[in-house]
């Protein structure tokens, strides 16, 4: 496998004093449908807490992962896959477009990735 190009991309740092979802996300679109390996993992990661009676009722969270990526078949067709898990990365072979998720509750986070072209 040959490496010919490097693509950063990354989330700014959030913070959520709240137990709701925070959800983020990004796609990255492909002009020439190239063969990727993508990655994306968390840079940073500060948990917060809530507290009743002298107990810790929730705690903070934070995930990073590739949501969908779209990409051409072997019958030349567009396919997309959803995953339903979290992943922290997808090798997709003639990529249209691949879609990050970045989640945070109550917690201060920061995602970062990079997604490798080859041949």
């Amino acid at each position: 496998m040959k490496i010919t190009q490097l693509r950063k991309f990354w989330f700014p740092d959030v913070q959520y004093n709240d137990t709701a979802e925070h959800p983020h996300y990004f796609t990255m679109r492909f002009a020439h449908r190239p063969n990727i390996d993508a990655q994306i993992w968390l840079t940073i990661f500060a948990s917060g807490a809530k507290f009743s009676g002298g107990a810790v009722t929730a705690l903070g969270v934070a995930a990073a992962g590739v949501k969908s990526y779209t990409f051409v078949n072997d019958r030349g067709q567009i396919e997309t896959r959803t995953l339903d898990n979290w992943e922290s990365h997808a090798r997709v072979q003639r990529a249209v477009d691949i879609t990050f998720a970045f989640k945070v509750r109550l917690a201060w986070a920061k995602a970062e990735g990079m997604v490798y072209y080859w041949e």
